[in-house]
């Protein structure tokens, strides 16, 4: 029988041990990632229990049924991943197409993985299938609004009262890895970092 104090210790490293990962895999984003500059529409500047943050839905958060592409012929459901494939702009990147597939890793692209939050079938509903080649996208709505992650951005406290980014031209600098992963390092308001 394991005494008391080694299980302690044991659940104790484990959550060390899980902890250690993800700081991990996030720094090797922030090193090792492509950097892209991403338009950002402000939308909710604190939340009481975590502190200041500004919260963002980016430009590349409304991807047009035109914009998507498969070699698959299932349709788009809520919850889907999605890779979004990145082209860059001057000053901010921009959506080239996206896919319900990933890119090959290392052929050039850059892509940002997501999710498709709405504008999809539901996930509940039968999945649809077509006997051709072609993809089904529902026509029900003309976008699909997907989430990365990275829609949070913490700022340093007191920073978030009365923040308002409205009529400004506000972006994010975003590390994204060969995987699609996607680590906010910088906001910028109007071409100056902020805070």
């Amino acid at each position: 029988m394991i005494p008391k104090s080694t299980k302690f210790i044991l659940a104790f490293a484990l959550q060390v041990i899980v902890i250690l990962g993800l700081i991990i895999l996030n720094l090797s984003v922030v090193e090792g990632g492509t950097e892209v500059f991403l338009r950002i529409q402000p939308v909710d500047p604190r939340d009481p229990l975590r502190g200041d943050y500004v919260s963002f839905q980016y430009e590349i958060s409304r991807i047009s049924y035109y914009q998507i592409r498969s070699d698959s012929n299932t349709s788009v459901r809520n919850g889907d991943e999605l890779y979004v494939v990145l082209r860059e702009g001057s000053p901010y990147w921009h959506v080239d197409y996206a896919s319900l597939t990933m890119p090959p890793v290392n052929n050039g692209l850059i892509f940002i993985k997501g999710r498709v939050v709405s504008g999809g079938i539901d996930p509940y509903a039968p999945r649809q299938e077509l006997a051709t080649s072609t993809r089904f996208i529902p026509i029900t709505q003309k976008e699909f609004r997907v989430s990365y992650d990275i829609e949070q951005y913490y700022i340093p406290e007191g920073a978030g009262n009365n923040v308002s980014f409205w009529n400004k031209d506000a972006g994010m600098r975003v590390k994204v890895d060969e995987r699609g992963k996607a680590i906010p390092t910088q906001l910028y308001v109007d071409g100056k970092k902020w805070p």
